[in-house]
């Protein structure tokens, strides 16, 4: 997670997947610092924005599922090979449940900073509430189909996140 302080004196606190790109691309065209969760810590006003939880794994894996196809390699993030194989959907979902990394933690986990959440939906139009310039769209990828596998488990998984999704639409 990255905490960038803004032009405006807000915090940004970036989750991967969460428009995270899209938000450190608008920010390093505008006066900006780059901050230690602590450092973070010292401001009033700390925005995070997240995403439905299914949506946020779907995103991961269609994320390093087409930088894999490409060739790219990715392994201080996922083993290519899981991501190549016939069954990859399954054997991503299998190394999510055994290795951490902020781009497949639950949200809950990573947010903590914040002290306000929006839906991922609502950046644009609260963008300017919070910092200059426009956010460009990066990482956009398209879906790759998968079948539900360990859905009870990825359900338990990320319940903390769906509960926060759950908040901000009440």
């Amino acid at each position: 997670m990255n905490y960038i302080l803004t032009g405006k004196g807000v915090v940004i606190c970036t989750v991967p997947k969460c428009g995270s790109q899209s938000m450190v691309e608008a920010l390093m065209k505008t006066k900006h610092t780059h901050l230690t969760k602590e450092g973070a810590l010292s401001y009033d006003k700390r925005v995070a924005f997240i995403r439905d939880p299914f949506d946020r794994l779907e995103a991961v894996y269609s994320h390093f599922w087409h930088i894999a196809q490409s060739g790219a390699r990715i392994d201080q993030f996922i083993p290519v090979e899981v991501l190549l194989s016939d069954n990859s959907y399954e054997q991503f979902i299998d190394y999510i449940f055994e290795n951490d990394d902020d781009h497949w933690l639950p949200q809950s986990n990573i947010v903590g900073v914040a002290n306000t959440l929006h839906p991922i939906e609502d950046a644009d139009k609260l963008w300017y509430n919070y910092a200059e310039g426009t956010l460009p769209r990066v990482n956009s990828w398209s879906r790759v189909p998968h079948n539900p596998y360990r859905q009870e488990e990825i359900m338990n998984y990320y319940r903390l996140d769906i509960k926060l999704r759950e908040d901000l639409w009440h």
